[in-house]
């Protein structure tokens, strides 16, 4: 099963590369890295022109914002699985997107899957579990 992660990119010349990291550190070897960049103009085309790879698509272009660039990305993509991470993320595990395909590929017959998140700031890069319970109702993060 082929997995397409989607990511939008716009002025995260300081971030892109940890989040091309992430995906390249990933234990599961069929993905495609579509990156979308809204034509950034802090050498985040730079970066993207260093980490190239087989399996990486980049394009550069004006576009509306995010969503608008995740739809272009989406539009792109040829994966059986469509994934996003944003370019300021990484991925919690090496192992996320093989435990991914595991679940989609099982005979629960799983249509989609989502991730808990673990904020974390420039400043302080220690990850701390956040909750987000159900319903909508969020609890805070500890030491937020």
């Amino acid at each position: 099963m082929k997995i397409s992660i989607v990511t939008a990119v716009h002025n995260r010349a300081a971030t892109i590369a940890d989040t091309i990291g992430s995906i390249r550190s990933q234990t599961y070897r069929d993905i495609e890295h579509i990156v979308q960049d809204g034509a950034s103009t802090d050498g985040t085309v730079a970066v993207l022109e260093r980490c190239a790879a087989p399996r990486m698509r980049v394009e550069s272009a004006r576009d509306g914002g995010l969503y608008e660039g995740i739809n272009k990305g989406i539009a792109r993509a040829s994966g059986d699985v469509i994934g996003l991470l944003h370019s300021d993320d990484v991925f919690a595990a090496h192992d996320v997107i093989a435990r991914v395909a595991k679940v989609l590929a099982g005979a629960d017959g799983a249509d989609g899957v989502y991730g808990d998140l673990v904020y974390v700031s420039a400043a302080r890069l220690s990850r701390r579990p956040c909750v987000l319970s159900a319903y909508g109702k969020h609890e805070r993060c500890p030491g937020r």
